[in-house]
């Protein structure tokens, strides 16, 4: 979000929300309609340009930046007096009428956000004038800070952190952001800067947050599936190891084919989780070149926003990988399986030539079928993998087309699964 330096000053109260959009409902709406709708909600005190709105609203003037960004909306919302009434008190009868006029902006945006960030604003002459701010406006609100630092001459504080991933309700930050540069230019550069960050921020987190609520059911489900299958992985090795006259040809198909639906089902939700972990890695990449630039200073013992923010989204991702981590696990299972199953098959073929008069043809056939349907399987696994690693690279290279170059390199991971095979079985 591009803000360069809005006609509003420096303000005192700004809420950054994000938006998913989905389908046709009001949340579709472009940024373009929902500020044009906003603008003729106040007639004449409006102005658009560009995707900005700036408003009179009484003794107070309100900006609003729309921004769309793909299939996500951003907007964020900025309120200041029409002059200085003196030093920020963060009192809530100062704060009041700025919270009354906010509140009735954002029941103008579309509805459904998926994080909302509250920023409350103020200036200080001095580092230290600016900490007594903050420690008034805990006092006040009667909740402390949860993480501080300072970015460039800023004092930068949350106060509320609200993330609950089983609630409808978005993800909602409360923080405190005081600049102590002495020259109001240099005060209002900076703070919108801090603004902007904030607003990309936003967007991140949002994406994070939608990855992390679609994927929940998947995510809580891998204990129970984890052991359901593996239970069944130590149910078929102890078939496998059965006396081999007890053991027949056909129950040996059945083991393959039961192989083959376990590997399909893990190939697609190992797909499907690799690709948003691949995502929300990308996601971290950006906040954690965002906060680097942000060179955030602690105050006192004090967590600061950045290390905070990095180490709860670190740990929000690390069940992607852990999903991912374990799947792969369980597929080296099912290719101890498979590797059972191939020395079963020797071992039965060698007894057949050692007894070929004892051996009726028939079984012979039905021995070697199961050879070539291992082998096909083999294939299978191979090509699995090789299109597995190239969903991976064009994830990360072409990400708008990944799905359609990985359809496209499936009949070449078949032949390079099939050269591979006689390559090997050559051998």
């Amino acid at each position: 979000m591009r803000l360069g330096r809005p006609p509003l000053g420096l303000p005192r109260l700004v809420c950054i929300t994000t938006y998913h959009l989905e389908g046709e409902g009001p949340t579709s709406k472009r940024v373009a309609e929902t500020l044009l709708e906003i603008g003729r909600r106040y007639g004449s005190s409006s102005t658009a340009i560009n995707g900005e709105l700036s408003l009179s609203l009484n003794s107070l003037k309100g900006y609003i930046k729309g921004v769309d960004e793909e299939d996500w909306q951003v907007f964020l919302l900025a309120l200041s007096p029409w002059k200085d009434v003196g030093p920020v008190s963060f009192s809530p009868e100062e704060q009041a009428p700025f919270r009354e006029q906010m509140e009735e902006l954002m029941a103008l945006l579309p509805e459904k956000p998926l994080s909302v960030f509250t920023l409350h604003i103020g200036q200080a002459q001095s580092q230290e004038e600016a900490e007594s701010f903050l420690k008034r406006y805990s006092e006040t609100a009667e909740r402390p800070a949860k993480t501080m630092g300072f970015v460039s001459n800023c004092l930068l504080a949350a106060i509320d952190d609200e993330r609950t991933l089983s609630s409808p309700y978005p993800l909602r930050k409360e923080m405190l952001l005081v600049s102590f540069d002495p020259l109001l230019e240099e005060a209002e550069r900076e703070v919108w800067a801090l603004c902007q960050d904030l607003a990309t921020v936003a967007l991140c987190e949002g994406r994070l947050e939608l990855l992390l609520l679609e994927r929940a059911p998947m995510l809580d489900q891998m204990e129970a599936s984890e052991k359901s299958t593996q239970l069944r992985i130590n149910e078929i090795l102890a078939e496998i190891r059965r006396p081999a006259e007890q053991m027949q040809p056909s129950d040996l198909e059945s083991i393959l084919t039961e192989v083959t639906i376990l590997f399909s089902r893990l190939a697609v939700a190992a797909s499907a989780m690799r690709r948003d972990y691949v995502k929300a890695e990308g996601l971290l990449r950006d906040l954690r070149s965002l906060f680097k630039r942000w060179n955030e200073r602690s105050l006192g013992n004090r967590p600061t926003n950045s290390v905070m923010e990095v180490d709860t989204y670190e740990r929000l991702v690390a069940p992607f990988k852990d999903f991912v981590d374990r799947v792969d696990a369980l597929r080296v299972q099912l290719n101890t399986v498979l590797d059972a199953v191939r020395t079963y098959l020797s071992i039965q073929q060698q007894s057949l030539s050692l007894e070929e008069q004892k051996s009726s043809k028939e079984q012979l056939i039905r021995l070697v079928n199961l050879q070539e349907l291992l082998h096909k399987l083999e294939i299978l696994v191979v090509a699995v993998y090789m299109t597995e690693m190239a969903r991976i690279v064009f994830e990360a290279l072409w990400h708008e087309i990944a799905n359609l170059l990985t359809a496209l390199f499936i009949p070449i991971a078949l032949l390079g699964a099939i050269f591979i095979g006689r390559l090997l079985h050559r051998e």
